[in-house]
Order: C-alpha cells, then sequence, then structure tokens
C-alpha cells in the first residue's frame, strides 16, 4: 500500500530529517520513492510495542496522531524513558542492523 509523501505528518518529518526540499531532491528521489510504495499506514492502541529493542531494524515510522515513548531496558530489568515521539517525528533510523530501543504507543 502506498503512502503520500504530501501528507502533512509525513512531509515535514522528511523535511526535518532530510531538508526542505526533500521531495524535489534528485539525490534523495530513490529513497522518497521507495518510502512512498513500500509504505503503509497501521493502527496502534495505547501500550502496545511498534517497535521492539533488538528485533531487526527494518522500518522507518512517522506518527499521524497520538504520543510515542522511547525507551530502552538496563541490565538491571529496569526501563530507562529516552524521548517522547509525536505527530511528523520520524523514528526507526539506526546504524545497527537491530532497533537499540522500543518504541511504545502512549
Amino acid at each position: 500500500m502506498a503512502v503520500d509523501l504530501h501528507k502533512a505528518y509525513i512531509h515535514t518529518a522528511l523535511k526535518f530529517c532530510f531538508g526542505a526540499d526533500v521531495l524535489a531532491n534528485l539525490e534523495l528521489k530513490a529513497l522518497t520513492l521507495l518510502i512512498a510504495e513500500q509504505g503503509e499506514e497501521i493502527t496502534a492502541e495505547a501500550g502496545d510495542y511498534v517497535m521492539q529493542e533488538g528485533i531487526d531494524g527494518e522500518y522507518l515510522f512517522i506518527p499521524a496522531s497520538g504520543v510515542m515513548l522511547i525507551e530502552r531496558a538496563t541490565s538491571s530489568s529496569f526501563r530507562h524513558v529516552y524521548a517522547f515521539v509525536f505527530p511528523g517525528n520520524l523514528f526507526g533510523i539506526s546504524s545497527e542492523f537491530v532497533y537499540p530501543y522500543s518504541v511504545k504507543a502512549l
């Protein structure tokens, strides 16, 4: 299912991550086409994890509404809160092959 890159929250996230001319930038054309063609919209209920620490990092996420919580497990099994994610933010990009943190819908 394709996504519309001109939707406000998607365009805002791409613009802040890759620059104001992201949709017109020829160097980013392949990336934006891939996001448009392979993207899909999902719904998460409060308490659902959309991304889990240690799972293969295959997806980028851009929330359309609500608030998400970025957290990570400590060696003593506690959860450390890193940040909150709001509509128009982009997350899921990692230099590792697995997600280094979990993200939960609030």
